[in-house]
């Protein structure tokens, strides 16, 4: 970025530019008859309706969390975990089976699903508007972040043993919005430096888990066995743990064709 553009950006007051943004989206909430998702989920089905295969993995890895966790039950205070990567990679199947051992065995769990998680009516019809280019991608990364503030805000445990989050505020930035290739995403400049100090502001304020951080702890798998690897899983969180990390971000690599699968499966 050049010395001429950070100093024209500096002019510009980025605050009252987001106070004054105008989400699109809001609109929308009236072109539909919201329903509120998360009555219709139980406290264990936060993040995958995929309930045969995570009660199956479930009862597979359930006497690894009773020798390895359990344990360490007082050690827990305020644990960010976070599962990030492509559709078909596992994530949303290794944190329903994480959300529902902790919440099983009496932990304090904040659940932080994705924005298709948390309301999937306003969230699948956005996602389409922005595929058929009828929103902005700023709108709708500003429609994502809106998610993880309303969400983590409504946890309302401030005190507690894990916090569980599929994808992070940071993907919008340095994932759906290409930091380096910006005006392909349908992005200015502007844009992007509003949406990156909004994106911040988010991680500092609610000690999100941050590629940026270095207190962060990031460590990449290849998608695969889904009970293997949540064993490993398992066993990187009991490591965590014992060594006071904080903040932990698994990224789940998988291969082009399961993801292609998985977007045909889900339509």
């Amino acid at each position: 970025m050049s010395k001429s553009f950070q100093q024209a950006f500096s002019e510009h007051n980025v605050k009252n530019h987001e106070d004054n943004y105008e989400y699109d989206y809001i609109l929308d909430r009236k072109d539909i008859e919201t329903k509120n998702n998360n009555e219709c989920k139980s406290v264990e089905n936060q993040f995958s309706d995929e309930v045969d295969k995570t009660n199956l993995i479930y009862e597979e890895v359930k006497s690894i969390f009773e020798q390895k966790i359990l344990p360490l039950k007082d050690k827990f205070k305020n644990y960010n975990f976070s599962i990030t990567g492509a559709i078909g990679s596992g994530k949303s199947t290794i944190l329903e089976i994480l959300n529902k051992l902790f919440i099983r065995y009496g932990f304090i769990v904040n659940a932080v699903p994705e924005y298709l998680g948390i309301d999937k009516e306003l969230g699948g019809l956005l996602l389409n508007r922005r595929i058929q280019n009828n929103i902005s991608n700023t709108t709708f990364q500003n429609y994502i972040m809106d998610q993880y503030v309303e969400r983590i805000s409504s946890n309302g445990n401030h005190d507690y043993h894990i916090c569980l989050f599929e994808r992070l505020p940071d993907d919008s930035i340095l994932c759906f919005s290409n930091i380096s290739n910006y005006d392909e995403y349908d992005l200015t400049n502007f844009d992007l430096l509003v949406l990156d100090k909004r994106m911040k502001s988010i991680v500092e304020r609610y000690n999100i888990p941050s590629y940026r951080d270095n207190n962060t702890k990031f460590k990449k798998f290849t998608s695969g066995d889904l009970k293997i690897l949540t064993d490993v899983i398992l066993n990187l969180i009991v490591e965590d743990v014992n060594n006071g990390v904080k903040n932990r971000i698994i990224g789940l690599d998988v291969a082009f064709e399961l993801t292609k699968q998985r977007i045909i499966q889900r339509n």
